[in-house]
């Protein structure tokens, strides 16, 4: 995957990725400070499913910030995006695992549905 037609005059990405100590997340923040100089904003609130170790070698990356906050939260989420004004979104954060869906259908349904919304 290239990711360097991204770029707009030269200027350095800043990308803000969703649900980024998930899978996905974390492997496409991986390949993102490992394969251009563009700006990660990640996102993630660390639920038991996270993996915030993927993620270690970067922390201390100034090209790398991570914000600590649930989807849901409208005003924290459109406080972040006012501050660091990304050129790009990935929206990777949801509940995936299928025992949220069965234990806690609510939770699974506002993080899925109303997070996103």
């Amino acid at each position: 995957m290239k990711l360097n037609h991204l770029f707009y005059k030269h200027k350095i990405m800043k990308l803000l990725i969703t649900g980024g100590f998930g899978f996905i997340g974390s492997t496409l923040i991986r390949h993102i400070l490992d394969t251009t100089n563009f700006e990660v904003i990640n996102i993630d609130s660390k639920t038991s499913t996270s993996m915030p170790e993927s993620l270690n070698t970067y922390v201390n990356l100034k090209r790398y910030n991570y914000e600590n906050v649930n989807i849901c939260n409208y005003n924290k989420i459109n406080s972040i995006f006012y501050d660091y004004q990304p050129d790009s979104t990935f929206h990777l954060a949801a509940e995936t695992h299928v025992d949220t869906s069965i234990l806690e259908p609510a939770k699974f349904l506002h993080t899925n549905i109303i997070g996103t919304y």
